[in-house]
């Protein structure tokens, strides 16, 4: 009995990639269900990576969704939570997005990733990852966000600073 249902939740594993799975050929090697979003796929620029994502979408690999616009929502709210939302690109909150879709669909979900940014944030939203050519993470981090050049600090939606307009940067929070 217990052996069935490990076999059950290998089959409910899906893989949900950003740009390094693709880079590195993940859903032409591992067996299961992948996923990525077509922001992801509008990253894939040269022509190896290109050669590996249509080997894997026309061999059916590798599909293409584009997640729920409440969880893509709810996803940039945990970013702005962590701190995280200065490091992450459209593409990675889609990528989270739908992974958290997938898993409320009773799926076992891991995001092939080697981005920190969007591995703590996984952690943060209790999504399992796995890094493709890097260690990963081994704990979540919050971080504090705050303008270099004129010291604005504070929890804000935005990447530049509110007050002068540069970049904003994180540090870990304590």
């Amino acid at each position: 009995m217990k052996e069935s249902s490990s076999v059950d939740k290998l089959k409910k594993t899906v893989f949900v990639h950003d740009a390094s799975g693709i880079f590195a050929g993940v859903p032409l090697r591992i067996h299961g269900k992948h996923y990525t979003t077509p922001a992801i796929i509008e990253e894939i620029k040269d022509q190896h990576s290109k050669f590996l994502l249509d080997l894997a979408l026309s061999s059916n690999k590798l599909e293409v969704l584009t997640p729920n616009d409440a969880l893509l929502r709810e996803v940039k709210r945990a970013a702005i939570e962590l701190g995280e939302h200065v490091s992450l690109s459209h593409p990675d909150l889609t990528v989270l997005a739908l992974a958290l879709e997938l898993k409320r669909k009773g799926y076992e979900v891991v995001i092939v990733t080697d981005d920190y940014a969007v591995q703590n944030t996984a952690l943060y939203l209790g999504l399992d990852f796995i890094s493709v050519k890097t260690t990963g993470i081994r704990r979540l981090v919050k971080y504090h966000v705050y303008c270099p050049t004129c010291g604005w600090q504070g929890i804000t939606s935005l990447k530049k600073c509110p007050q002068c307009g540069s970049p904003l940067k994180k540090r870990v929070k304590l």
